[in-house]
Parts: C-alpha cells; sequence; structure tokens
C-alpha cells in the first residue's frame, strides 16, 4: 500500500517538474522537449490514477469486499488501454526528454544516460524488483542532475 502512496506523491512531483525540461533545452532540443513532456504530462496523470485504482483494491480487500469488485476495476477493458497509454506516455516522454538533453547538453552527458538506461531495465526487466530499484535509482540522478542544471539557469 505504500508504494502506492509513494506512486500519487511521485506523479504529482513529476506533473509539477516534467515543464521545466522544456526550459532547459532551448535551440536544438527543444523540439524533443515539448512532446516529451506532452508524453510525460500523460504518463504521470495516468500513473496517479493506476495507483489510486491501486489503493482502492486494497481497501476493498481489506474491507472483505465481494472479489466481483475488484473484478470490475481489473476487468476492464477500458482501464487496460488506459494504462497502456500512460505506460508508453511515460517511457516515450522520458526518451523524447532524454534525446533533447543529449541534443542541447545542457547537462553533464551522463543524465540522459541514465534516464535511457531507465528505460531500457523497465523494457526489458519489467517485475525485478532489483532491476526495477535500479531503473528507478538511474532515473532519480539523471532527473536531479537535470533539475541542477535548470536551478542554475534560474
Amino acid at each position: 500500500m505504500s508504494s502506492n502512496l509513494v506512486f500519487v506523491v511521485a506523479a504529482f512531483l513529476l506533473a509539477l517538474g516534467a515543464p521545466a525540461f522544456v526550459r532547459l533545452v532551448p535551440g536544438r532540443g527543444s523540439r524533443f522537449a515539448l512532446p516529451g513532456v506532452v508524453l510525460l504530462m500523460v504518463g504521470a496523470t495516468g500513473l496517479a490514477a493506476w495507483a489510486a485504482s491501486n489503493l482502492a483494491l486494497h481497501g476493498l480487500a481489506t474491507a472483505d469486499a465481494p472479489p466481483r469488485f475488484a473484478e470490475a476495476i481489473r476487468g476492464d477493458t477500458a482501464s487496460s488501454a488506459v494504462e497502456a497509454v500512460w505506460i508508453v506516455g511515460l517511457l516515450v516522454g522520458f526518451v523524447l526528454v532524454a534525446i533533447a538533453l543529449l541534443r542541447s547538453r545542457p547537462v553533464p552527458i551522463w543524465s540522459p544516460i541514465l534516464i535511457l538506461a531507465f528505460v531500457v531495465i523497465e523494457m526489458a526487466l519489467v517485475g525485478t524488483n532489483v532491476a526495477e530499484t535500479i531503473g528507478f535509482a538511474a532515473l532519480c540522478l539523471g532527473v536531479a542532475a537535470a533539475a541542477a542544471a535548470s536551478f542554475r539557469r534560474s
């Protein structure tokens, strides 16, 4: 349950911070930054909704609700489609932002490489807790370097 709360907070923080990428990459990278940020916003919104539905499922499970309620939340085709949209939005958004950072070079080269490493790890090793932890650590380091560069510019 606590991991879902972390996902909700992370989604809101991502939605608040993602627009800084557009400001950070003028010129050569801006062509990739804006669509990347839009996709990140879609992904962050979907991530928050997904985590909230997981919290609802947890609440149903602890309240001994009939299984049909949980099946209605998880078994819906629309929810699977929405889940696919936000996952693709996050991953493609991070790829586009990393390309923008690589093209405009406002951050050290390792920052966008770590962001890309997160995407590769998420795609290749999904469901592996250790790999996902490493992937999220890479993402945090890569984005932290971009945040530091953004603060230096202001």
